[in-house]
């Protein structure tokens, strides 16, 4: 395995029940047990994710722990909503053994919170459809970046005032569209890792997406190849 920029997640609409209510975002993201995906999905291989973007490019925020799966307070998150009980469709491309396995697993977890995952299989143009739509709850996906700067990787993913709408979540913070426009007009330095660093834990906090793991890349070289390594992107 060698390092990669790609994040598996799962995309929430920010427009739709129940991903518009911050706390129900908090307690789906307080249920699930990252490390138990990644292990069970990736045979161990992937990193948990913490940031929305992954640890090789530019001001990665390593201030940010992963989520530690607490289900008591996953509980009191829907208590303090007022729903004590959730569901929501989890849409998931139908043949991708890592997604169904990934879907169960989440569903598996969410179940003892309290929170209903009901697994749809579509074919992946009706899964992509939808997500750009933004007809959907909740999805499984992935993205990656091309190069180490992380001015591309958080518009895509968090910019809420970007064409693709933050990945297509709705999710749009005023002050993370600020920063980002701001970041992206600030030389190489302290005062640029700290904007990066402040929209990564606001998106954090806000539990803009759920990221799940950072799975390495598995490439395969030729015995007769000597001192080459792919980038990550």
């Amino acid at each position: 395995p060698e390092p990669s920029s790609v994040i598996a997640e799962m995309l929430i609409n920010h427009s739709a029940e129940p991903f518009n209510d911050i706390l129900v975002r908090q307690a789906v993201s307080a249920a699930i047990d990252r490390k138990a995906i990644a292990d069970a999905v990736t045979l161990g291989m992937a990193q948990p994710a913490s940031s929305l973007m992954a640890p090789v490019l530019n001001y990665f925020n390593t201030d940010l722990p992963v989520p530690v799966r607490d289900v008591a307070k996953a509980k009191e998150l829907l208590a303090k909503a007022g729903k004590p009980t959730v569901a929501f469709d989890l849409m998931i491309s139908a043949g991708l053994a890592a997604d169904e396995r990934t879907a169960v697993l989440i569903q598996s977890q969410l179940a003892e919170a309290g929170i209903t995952a009901n697994i749809t299989k579509v074919d992946s143009t009706q899964a992509w459809n939808s997500l750009v739509d933004g007809s959907y709850q909740a999805t499984l996906n992935w993205w990656y970046n091309e190069t180490p700067d992380p001015d591309v990787a958080l518009r895509w993913a968090i910019w809420g005032a970007g064409d693709n709408k933050s990945y297509y979540t709705r999710y749009n913070n005023d002050r993370v569209n600020e920063i980002l426009e701001q970041a992206a007009a600030t030389p190489e330095g302290d005062a640029r890792k700290a904007l990066y660093f402040e929209a990564q834990k606001l998106a954090y906090e806000e539990v803009a997406q759920i990221g799940l793991f950072y799975p390495p890349a598995r490439n395969v070289y030729s015995a007769k190849v000597k001192g080459m390594r792919l980038n990550p992107g």
